[in-house]
């Protein structure tokens, strides 16, 4: 079976995650992402890949930080309401019914029930035309 380059997800399934950050005024923004990686496996480094017109991306640039939560299968029907496009101002943790998890080295929190947490900072980004390439620096995981 043969697939178009667009329809790599067809052969190369990522999990979906949630990224939180927090905008300048401190309002908390989720949204799922499911290009997050390790960036070789001896550094504490991650990617994430990000369209340039996103509010996450907006407050990882203005912050530095940033929260990569790993949900498990039961909060699936809690994943699909924070890919919806609100404003800036919404919590979408309360829009999404989720509780946050206070971060220990981070000011964004993490969702609460998750599997697993990674608190970052921003290391560096690679900005292309169509999408930016986000290194974060995993300082607690």
């Amino acid at each position: 079976m043969e697939f178009e380059p667009v329809e790599r997800e067809a052969a190369l399934v990522l999990p979906v995650v949630l990224v939180s950050t927090l905008d300048q005024d401190g309002v908390r923004n989720l949204a799922p992402y499911s290009n997050v990686t390790p960036l070789l496996r001896s550094t504490e480094l991650i990617l994430l890949a990000s369209w340039h017109r996103r509010d996450t991306l907006k407050n990882i640039r203005s912050n530095q930080e940033f929260v990569v939560s790993v949900p498990g299968v039961d909060l699936a029907d809690r994943i699909m309401p924070t890919a919806m496009h609100y404003p800036p101002s919404v919590d979408e943790f309360q829009e999404a019914g989720l509780r946050p998890r206070p971060s220990a080295l981070v000011a964004p929190p993490g969702v609460e029930g998750c599997l697993a947490w990674l608190e970052c900072r921003l290391h560096k980004q690679y900005v292309e035309k169509s999408y930016v390439l986000v290194v974060g620096q995993v300082l607690r995981l």
